[in-house]
């Protein structure tokens, strides 16, 4: 699993052209993590906002 992730991403290297990744490549990759991260957060937002709901309503 760990070298398909490896391949993977040097592939993704390679097609960018290797020392292209402050490009447009770099950018796009940048966003999407960026994106990930703020997904991943507002998940554990919601998450934590549902279990506080759920602990207030279920103790009256």
């Amino acid at each position: 699993m760990d070298e398909m992730m490896q391949n993977c991403m040097e592939g993704m290297g390679s097609m960018m052209g290797g020392g292209m990744m402050g490009s447009m490549g770099g950018v796009m990759l940048t966003a999407l993590l960026v994106l990930l991260l703020v997904w991943a957060l507002g998940l554990a937002a919601l998450g934590a906002l549902g279990v506080w709901a759920f602990r207030r309503f279920a103790r009256s």
